[in-house]
């Protein structure tokens, strides 16, 4: 794998963060993170989404899982379409 650009890095969040890439992989992984901000935010959000809603029950997952796929595709056909919300506040944080 070549370094990663922006859309690879969404691409491959959920591996990285899952710890299923290669060694190799990896590295180029954090090596682009080390360099992005706005990659680093994706990845601590996607982080932080997948931990939160481990703590939810399977019913109360479904449709929250379904929304966020929706966002998504969306974002991914269109990724003017989303506002551009920036990372959550450490006040946000501190209320789950």
């Amino acid at each position: 794998m070549k370094m990663p650009t922006c859309q690879d890095v969404t691409e491959l969040a959920s591996d990285y963060l899952d710890g299923r890439m290669g060694w190799g992989d990896w590295a180029l992984m954090r090596a682009h993170l080390a360099m992005c901000p706005p990659c680093q935010a994706y990845v601590a959000s996607l982080g932080l989404t997948v931990d939160a809603l481990q703590h939810l029950s399977k019913e109360e997952r479904a449709p929250v899982e379904a929304d966020l796929s929706r966002i998504f595709q969306q974002w991914k056909s269109d990724p003017e379409s989303l506002p551009d919300v920036g990372p959550p506040s450490a006040d946000a944080l501190d209320e789950g």
